[in-house]
């Protein structure tokens, strides 16, 4: 068997180990250490991450709240309330920093939202400052033009004087402190005066016409314009003065006329009508007319001679004029005519009243002006048929119905055999016998051979 190679070393070579054997107990701490290091670093990084949020969810609410506060800030419009608002940002500071757990991020959000408080609040104040200096420049505006005001019709030349020193003084005192500079003033001071000038040329026309350029203290070629305007104003003032006057005139000549009405309502007196006369709250013809049918009814007439004969038809007339009357022209003129009539002994002043109070109780103008024309070109008596409609508006029936009875019962005066035969009645004719279906407007009856319907 063949000898292998066999290597001596002349040293020992013993086996190593990795590292040193540990216990049990020894394996198990440096497991658990491990763990812990672990944990703490987690437990580091959700500390700082709930101090971010914190952080975050702080800044947010103040922003929210200055924002809120600047809002509410810029829309008062009390200028000297600035402090109030200054206190709500800080108020706003410490709502918005309570609850914040880290010392450090409280002291951090102090610092940070003082610095936006304190920003905040410049705005602030300098927003009220010029909430101030526009209310002073309103007060200053109106102050120099009430002043100028005072000058412009102040009644010598020493007072007006002292307005214009005291205008003076008010521009000097605002233009040294900032309120204005001196370009406003100027523009304050001719506002102020341009302003009086428009004023009266408006409004007090016959005084700025009486007035020049220097008392107004404006340019000769803005008062030359100016004139213009208040020729234009006089001219607009005089029509509506007459305007005005016209309807009061009309409201009183109204309430006289229905004073007529009803004839238990004591007339005005002689004095009062007079008196109204000279205050023009009614107009002279109207008044006199009616002081004529007051004092001397049936006596004279418009021409101041005697009637003797009356006209068939005066009241129709009358009832025609007061109905066509468009406008209280026209009808003052009807009821000028209607009281010279009456004074005259044409008519009588309870036929007034009757015509008077059917005008005021019906609505249907136009379809008794039809009648009335009507009844003009009938035979009837032209009087008697127009007060027989009239009664009968006043018993309230509808005009077309007062028109017919009006007619039928003018018929039976106007024609008595009227009343001899009724409707439905056998009549001998030349034609034979036939019945009576009615009447004509002569009063001759309608016969026919058949028997009328019954009603």
């Amino acid at each position: 068997m063949p000898s292998l190679p066999v290597y001596e070393s002349e040293k020992t070579i013993k086996a190593q180990k990795a590292a040193p054997e540990m216990s049990g107990e020894q394996r198990t701490y440096k497991a658990d250490k491990s763990i812990q290091n672990a944990l703490s670093d987690i437990a580091k990084e959700w500390s700082d991450a709930h101090d971010v949020m914190q952080y975050t969810d702080a800044k947010g609410r103040h922003q929210v709240a200055m924002s809120e506060i600047a809002t509410k800030a810029a829309q008062d419009p009390d200028f000297k309330n600035s402090q109030e608002y200054v206190d709500l940002l800080q108020k706003a500071k410490e709502s918005s920093i309570k609850g914040v757990d880290n010392a450090m991020v409280r002291d951090q959000l102090s610092m940070e939202m003082d610095f936006g408080n304190q920003m905040a609040a410049i705005k602030i104040d300098a927003n009220f400052k010029q909430k101030e200096l526009a209310h002073n420049k309103f007060q200053l505006e109106q102050s120099i033009e009430g002043l100028n005001q005072k000058r412009v019709n102040a009644t010598t030349e020493k007072e007006a004087l002292q307005y214009d020193s005291e205008i003076n003084k008010l521009l000097v005192l605002n233009t040294a402190t900032g309120t204005i500079d001196e370009a406003e003033a100027k523009k304050y001071l001719d506002g102020a005066r341009t302003s009086s000038a428009e004023y009266d040329a408006t409004v007090n026309p016959e005084a700025f016409l009486e007035r020049n350029a220097k008392w107004y203290g404006i340019p000769n070629d803005e008062f030359i314009k100016l004139k213009k305007t208040a020729r234009e104003s006089q001219k607009r003032t005089m029509k509506e003065a007459e305007i005005a006057l016209a309807e009061i005139q009309d409201e009183n000549e109204a309430d006289l006329t229905m004073k007529l009405v009803d004839q238990s309502i004591d007339r005005a007196s002689v004095p009062e009508i007079s008196k109204m006369i000279r205050n023009q709250d009614i107009t002279e013809e109207f008044g006199l007319a009616y002081i004529r049918m007051l004092t001397d009814p049936g006596s004279i007439g418009k021409a101041g001679t005697k009637i003797k004969k009356k006209s068939n038809k005066v009241y129709l007339n009358m009832a025609k004029e007061l109905f066509k009357a468009e406008n209280p022209e026209e009808t003052r003129k009807a009821l000028i005519n209607m009281f010279d009539e009456t004074a005259s002994g044409a008519i009588k002043e309870d036929e007034i009243s009757m015509l008077l109070k059917a005008a005021s109780e019906t609505n249907k103008k136009s379809l008794i002006s039809g009648i009335l024309n009507a009844f003009d070109k009938s035979e009837y008596n032209k009087n008697e048929i127009t007060k027989g409609f009239f009664e009968q508006i006043i018993n309230g029936k509808d005009p077309e119905e007062a028109k017919a009875i009006a007619i039928d019962e003018q018929n039976i005066k106007e024609n008595p055999l009227r009343t001899e035969y009724s409707i439905g009645d056998l009549v001998d004719t030349p034609m034979g016998t036939m019945y009576v279906w009615g009447y004509y407007d002569d009063g001759e009856p309608d016969v026919r051979l058949e028997k009328p319907p019954k009603k």
